[in-house]
């Protein structure tokens, strides 16, 4: 029997790298654990209420309990090896235990302000994980968070977790059910390693236009579509009812390295015009990808999608010690009859270098698909 199968002794185990430390938690951290509990970012992404002295003292008596079960239940606080001061937590709920080992658990995390942006919660969860599979019997770690929280993705990200899916309305949240996104990390998989690339996406201002990511009050400004069908499938287009979902998707795609969906904004007004984006069919962007590109009713016969998409095709073929994404070759697809899109390509500079025939059937007649391309 291992220690994790019977009454643990204390003092409760103290992870470290060097960097940051995972210890027991301390009656001193009170008064920061409410002031994490209380922070808007804590509360608009954690599945827990506004904390008070009580809230957390309950905590703490929880945290304890948990690790003095015959069925370790592991909840450390982190702090850095330099300053001993609360900085956040990191939490394995088991799923079951089996013969005295824990083969599959879930993880959780979350920081203090003062604890963010400095790379902490990455060496946490890498420390907290090797000490889930080493010491546990762990067979696989579990990672979920609500949709649309990138900065917790980006974490588990860094090390090594797959991303598997979105569940819609998985939690109930605030008398609301909330989407999911779940990942997991497998005993052999490397803590240090990402599974997919990471896709830079900066912000263009140049002119009269900015690129930018999408926001969600960008609803506010978009219009419903007028182009013909077989133009653009309507799924690709940013719906007035559904907005949300869309740009999550697209946010999926970028954590993924599937895609960069940059909203086209007025640089002066910052209100949305449509988008371009640089994508892959078929996984992670490597040295090939494809062009796209959609302009609202009212930003069309301007120039706007050429703008937009030059520069898209600049950030696309800069090499990635530059920032870009080193793409060798991209390519896109119009009909033969969108007009507009086949200028904006051509001033650009693709050459079509294939054709369909008679793709689509529409009441004028059949219709040819053209295929474009561009050598970087």
């Amino acid at each position: 029997m291992g220690w994790f199968t019977a009454r643990v002794p204390l003092p409760i185990p103290d992870l470290t790298d060097g960097t940051v430390r995972l210890r027991a938690y301390q009656e001193t951290d009170l008064g920061r654990l409410v002031e994490e509990g209380n922070d808007p970012t804590t509360l608009a992404w954690m599945n827990i209420g506004p904390a008070t002295e009580e809230t957390a003292r309950a905590y703490l008596a929880s945290a304890r309990a948990g690790w003095e079960a015959e069925q370790v239940h592991p909840r450390w606080a982190i702090c850095t090896v330099d300053n001993d001061a609360y900085l956040g937590s990191i939490v394995l709920n088991p799923h079951a235990w089996v013969a005295g080992q824990c083969p599959a658990a879930t993880v959780a995390y979350s920081l203090h302000p003062e604890g963010r942006g400095r790379g902490l919660m990455t060496r946490a969860l890498r420390l907290a994980a090797r000490e889930f599979f080493t010491s546990y019997g762990g067979q696989r770690l579990h990672w979920a968070a609500f949709r649309g929280n990138l900065k917790s993705w980006k974490v588990a990200w860094a090390c090594g977790f797959s991303w598997h899916a979105t569940i819609p309305q998985a939690t109930l949240w605030n008398g609301e059910l909330r989407d999911d996104w779940v990942a997991s990390l497998g005993r052999d998989d490397d803590v240090a390693t990402p599974k997919t690339p990471s896709l830079n996406f900066p912000e263009i201002t140049t002119g009269e236009l900015r690129l930018r990511a999408w926001r969600p009050d960008d609803v506010e400004s978009l219009e419903p579509p007028d182009h013909p069908e077989h133009f653009l499938p309507h799924r690709a287009i940013p719906p007035l009812d559904g907005f949300e979902s869309w740009r999550l998707t697209r946010i999926e795609h970028l954590m993924l390295g599937e895609g960069l969906s940059w909203c086209i904004a007025e640089a002066a007004t910052d209100r949305a015009l449509g988008y371009v984006t640089i994508f892959s069919r078929s996984g992670p962007i490597s040295d090939f990808a494809e062009l796209g590109y959609y302009l609202a009713p009212s930003a069309r016969g301007r120039g706007i999608a050429a703008t937009a998409a030059s520069h898209a095709v600049e950030h696309a073929f800069r090499p990635c010690s530059d920032g870009g994404l080193g793409i060798r070759r991209l390519v896109a697809t119009t009909t033969a009859d969108n007009h507009g899109s086949n200028h904006t390509l051509r001033r650009v500079g693709f050459t079509e270098f294939g054709r369909e025939r008679e793709v689509d059937l529409i009441d004028s007649g059949p219709v040819d698909l053209i295929h474009w391309e561009l050598l970087g």
